[in-house]
Order: C-alpha cells, then sequence, then structure tokens
C-alpha cells in the first residue's frame, strides 16, 4: 500500500500528456518568431501565423501540438484582453462624437459586403444562402490585427485610430446581430427583419445597463482599492470583473468579447486605469500570442493550393470593397478624405468573427464545404497585406487622389464644407439644446429599466431551478421580482420627470 503511494506520489510528470506540454511548445516558438522578427523590423503577426504552421497539424505528418482544443480555448482569452484593454483606452466621450461618422461607415461597410458576396456566389456555383453566409464573413474586420498593425505603427491615438477603433466597436454589435440573422435564415429560408430589431434592442439594453450600473458601483470599488494599495488584489479585482461582465455579456447571448470592452471602458480614466494597464498588459501580450499562433495552425498549405485562386478573388474583394465602402461612409458623415482612407486601410481584412460565422454555415448544414478554407485562406493573405496598406496608406491615397478629376476633388470639398455648415447650425438651435439632454436621459433610463427586468427574470428562472425541490421556489422567485421592481423605480420615475421636462 505504501509502495503503491510513494509511486503516486513521485510519479515524474508526463508533460506529453498535458496542457503544460501544449502551452510550453507554443510560448517558446512565440518567443523565439517574436524575437527575430521584431531584430528585423518585420511584423511579429506574420510571424506568430508562420509559428502556427510548423507547429500545427497541417504541415507535417505528426502535430507538435496534441491537444488543439485546449490552446484555442485559451487563445479567447487574447480577444478578450484586447477588447479590454481597447475599452481602457477608448475615450467614450469621444465615440459618442464618433458615432455619428463610424455608424454610416459600418452600415455601408455591411451592406456593400454582403451585396458583394451574394453577387459572386453564381460564379462559384453557389446558392444564394452561400452568398449571404460569405458577404457576412466579409463584413467583419479582425479586432485583434486593426489593433496590433496600429499599435506596432502607433497610430492607436490618431484621429484616424480612434476612427478605424470606433468602427470595430460597432462591426462587434454588428455581427452578433448577423449571427442571429444567419441562424434565422439557415433555419427558416427567409430574413426576419424582428429578428435584427431584437438583437439591436438587446444590445443597447445590454451596454446601458452595464455601463450605467458600472459607473454607480465602481468609484467606491476603486477607492477601496486604492487605499489598499495591493497589486494582488487589483490584478485579481480586475481579472474577476472582466471575465464577469464577460459572462454576463454571454448571459444574454452576446460575445464574452462585448463584455471585455465594457469592463474596460468603465475602467478607464479612473484613478487606477494607468495601474491596471500596466497590471493586465502581460496578459495580452501573451494571450495575443497565442491567438494568432492558433489561426496559424488552422492554414491548411494543400487546401491553399487547390483553392488559390478563389482565394486572392475574394480577398481582393475584402481589400478594395471594405476600404470603399469605409471610406464613402466615413467621407459622407463628415470626416477628412485622408483620414477615412487611412482608418479604412488598416481594417481591410477579416479575423475571428469571420472563422465564427463560417463555422456557423458549416454546423447548420447550408455553407458549401470549400468555404472554411477560402474564408482561412482570405484572412491569411488579407492579415499579410494589412501591415503594409497600412504602413504606406498616406501614399497610396495620395496616388489615387493625383488621379481623381479635379471636378471630383471640388465636389469633394464643397460636400465637406457644406456638411460642416449644416452641422453649426444644427449646433446652435436652441430647441435641440433644449429637448437633446432629457431625451438621451429618457433612452437611457428605458434600456437600464429594460435591463433589470431582463436580469429579474434571468436570477428568477436560475432560482427556480436551484431551488426546485423547495416548498419556497415560489416565493424566492417572486421575490426576485420584486427587488427587480424596487430597482425600477427610480428609472422610472426620472423617466416621468424627464417627459414632464420636455413637453
Amino acid at each position: 500500500m505504501l509502495a503503491n503511494q510513494q509511486k503516486l506520489l513521485y510519479k515524474p510528470l508526463v508533460m506529453q500528456d498535458t496542457l503544460i506540454h501544449d502551452l510550453t511548445i507554443v510560448i517558446v516558438c512565440a518567443a523565439v518568431v517574436s524575437f527575430v522578427f521584431s531584430r528585423f523590423n518585420l511584423s511579429v503577426i506574420l510571424g506568430y501565423l508562420l509559428c502556427g504552421l510548423l507547429i500545427g497539424p497541417n504541415m507535417f505528418q505528426e502535430s507538435f501540438i496534441l491537444n488543439e482544443s485546449s490552446i484555442e480555448d485559451l487563445s479567447e482569452l487574447g480577444v478578450i484582453f484586447l477588447m479590454f484593454y481597447i475599452g481602457l483606452e477608448f475615450d467614450l466621450t469621444k465615440l459618442r462624437s464618433l458615432l455619428g461618422s463610424a455608424l454610416p461607415a459600418v452600415l455601408l461597410q455591411t451592406v456593400g459586403m454582403v451585396f458583394l458576396g451574394v453577387l459572386t456566389t453564381p460564379i462559384f456555383g453557389w446558392s444564394p444562402v452561400n452568398g449571404l453566409f460569405l458577404g457576412s464573413i466579409l463584413a467583419i474586420s479582425s479586432s485583434m490585427v486593426t489593433f496590433a498593425v496600429m499599435r506596432e505603427q502607433g497610430a492607436t491615438k490618431h484621429s484616424h485610430g480612434q476612427l478605424a477603433i470606433g468602427i470595430l466597436i460597432l462591426e462587434d454589435i454588428v455581427a452578433i446581430m448577423l449571427l442571429v440573422v444567419l441562424s434565422g435564415v439557415a433555419l427558416t429560408g427567409h430574413f426576419a427583419w424582428e429578428d435584427v430589431g431584437e438583437a439591436t434592442f438587446l444590445v443597447a439594453v445590454f451596454v446601458m445597463m452595464v455601463f450605467s450600473l458600472g459607473k454607480l458601483l465602481t468609484p467606491g470599488l476603486l477607492r477601496t482599492l486604492e487605499k489598499m494599495d495591493s497589486m494582488e488584489v487589483i490584478l485579481l479585482v480586475t481579472m474577476g470583473l472582466v471575465l464577469g461582465v464577460g459572462f454576463l455579456a454571454e448571459q444574454f447571448k452576446f460575445s464574452i468579447a462585448l463584455g471585455a470592452f465594457l469592463a474596460g471602458a468603465i475602467l478607464a480614466h479612473s484613478s487606477l486605469s494607468e495601474q491596471i494597464e500596466k497590471l493586465t498588459e502581460p496578459f495580452r501580450y501573451l494571450f495575443s500570442a497565442i491567438f494568432f499562433v492558433t489561426v496559424g495552425m488552422l492554414i491548411e498549405p494543400e487546401v491553399l493550393m487547390q483553392q488559390w485562386g478563389t482565394i486572392l478573388v475574394v480577398a481582393c474583394l475584402v481589400i478594395v470593397g471594405k476600404v470603399f465602402t469605409c471610406w464613402l461612409g466615413l467621407s459622407m458623415s463628415g470626416q477628412g478624405f485622408r483620414n477615412s482612407f487611412k482608418a479604412s486601410m488598416a481594417k481591410a481584412q477579416i479575423g475571428e468573427f469571420s472563422f465564427v460565422i463560417a463555422a456557423l454555415g458549416q454546423s447548420l448544414g447550408v455553407t458549401d464545404p470549400r468555404l472554411d478554407s477560402i474564408t482561412i485562406g482570405t484572412a491569411l493573405v488579407t492579415i499579410l497585406l494589412t501591415p503594409l496598406l497600412s504602413k504606406h496608406s498616406d501614399g497610396l491615397f495620395d496616388f489615387f487622389a493625383g488621379r481623381m478629376p479635379s471636378a471630383g476633388r471640388q465636389f469633394g470639398q464643397f460636400y465637406l464644407g457644406l456638411l460642416q455648415t449644416v452641422k453649426e447650425h444644427l449646433g446652435k438651435s436652441d430647441l435641440l439644446k433644449l429637448i437633446r439632454r432629457p431625451a438621451l436621459q429618457i433612452l437611457g433610463y428605458f434600456l437600464v429599466f429594460n435591463g433589470i427586468l431582463f436580469l429579474s427574470g434571468l436570477l428568477a428562472h436560475k432560482v427556480t431551478i436551484i431551488l426546485a425541490e423547495s416548498n419556497y421556489v415560489r416565493a424566492m422567485s417572486a421575490g426576485v421580482w420584486v427587488a427587480g421592481g424596487l430597482c425600477c423605480l427610480p428609472f422610472l420615475v426620472a423617466v416621468i420627470r424627464n417627459l414632464d421636462a420636455i413637453l
């Protein structure tokens, strides 16, 4: 008996059967390529993709990675920490000012890319449903790639960088709506506008509820953390907030990345924001590297060689279509032509959400089996080209602008001037100034009100499941609803008061 216990106690760790083995391979290889590529001023993203190709299952007969799914799960943390960092760095007051520009750009880009997807599917012999999925895949850029490229080029604080980030945030919301719509189309065979409306409303409710409650509750928590002055406690509380809000987002059937962004936005510009950024930065670097390595592991050289023509056509559609539609949307909303072009160039690729949409089509059995490989190949080509396009965006803009007819340039300048004049006149309107604040408050309170009701319903359902055998299950469930109703009362009163102020 004692001998058996000793054998168990001193049994050597077999790394080949553990996550540690795979994680060691990934991190060591990522460290090597990061050092080499940085030493020669090359994009580390390219290095990570190459690293994933070499250690993945598709290059050699035997993969160096034994459990790919566990590494893929860890790579999701890269997206989470990146979105948290974006929220921490991004000025939400500036986001409100950029919303008028970013929203038309996102809408025009989404409609344009879906239209291109549907238009090109007859060339491949695919059905219209395949075209809808292809267009949706092309419509969503990679937050990971765009932000990594802008960070490498020091453009995150520049005006075109802020524009690109504003668009990316809205794109994440659009991606959620696309998933809802595509699921409905695949199952029913027709487009349902009510699904779009419901998804939009739930996103607005979730964002407003989390942000409002966060800004209400976190100041006291941050003051306490500041007094404690413990790096360990600050880090753990931050991690808990990021993953907690992400979990809440999942309960609403949204992306955990949206929750992570909101967690960052809640902590932004607080007294501890710089300290939190320094504490969490190593995690962002580590898991971002793992994310790009896992993308590299998906690359299948044989399939890329078979589908190279299709992949190049689709990659051209992504670059030309996205740059044009996004630039046009930003320019029409009053942004400068050069800034609009540079912001569009930074996001001329597809990435993580595109993989999710492609996987959805395969799981529902409504898309061509080749679509997965084409998506990965297109992502690879556009990701590799993004650093070059972004770096030389000024030169490319000068090239195209120099070849534009003088009448076109004059019309563009006239349009921007006219738009600026209209904005100035609207800004001076006493009526708009009078109703703007109460109207926005009514909208905000209404969304928070609905968010509390939704959360109450969720908690009541959980209570019913947990206390299913209890005699007090009805009373506890009713208590949750009563508590939710009491929490709603202040917001209901505020809505009535603001309506009274307007009327």
